[in-house]
């Protein structure tokens, strides 16, 4: 299999996995990223999250919207753009936020577990320079 196949089906079966895992906050997985996203740097608007994490417009306006009628986001007009709304967590979200995290964590233990330190410092830093290259071409 190639690299690609490979990435592939990791990406699945981490969606999966997710995917069980958030179904009792009924987030998806279409939605965590976006709050991890805003857990690590809040007031973001929806294009702004669309470029920068190269995530679909279309998919990140409706993460949002579901989100906010969840009670995890909330949106502000921003003072300076009158037209243009940035993105909140509200306390539900920033509770939600350890909680996503740990389910990463606990994946990437799960699935890395036969892995020593040293093995995941090296898979890290390739898979780093696939990513960078990927984001030259794209340029």
């Amino acid at each position: 299999m190639i690299v690609g196949g490979y990435l592939s089906v990791i990406y699945r079966q981490r969606q999966n996995f997710m995917r069980e895992r958030l179904q009792n906050l009924d987030i998806g997985v279409t939605d965590y990223p976006i709050l991890l996203i805003l857990g690590h740097r809040e007031g973001l608007g929806c294009n702004e999250i669309s470029k920068k994490y190269f995530i679909n417009k279309s998919l990140v306006s409706k993460s949002i919207s579901k989100l906010i009628t969840l009670g995890y986001l909330e949106q502000r007009r921003d003072p300076d753009h009158k037209q243009r709304l940035n993105t909140y967590l509200t306390p539900r979200g920033r509770k939600v936020i350890p909680e996503i995290r740990s389910y990463s964590r606990e994946w990437e233990d799960e699935f890395m577990g036969g892995m020593t330190p040293e093995e995941r410092e090296v898979l890290k830093k390739l898979l780093s320079k696939i990513y960078e290259r990927s984001l030259d071409y794209l340029d």
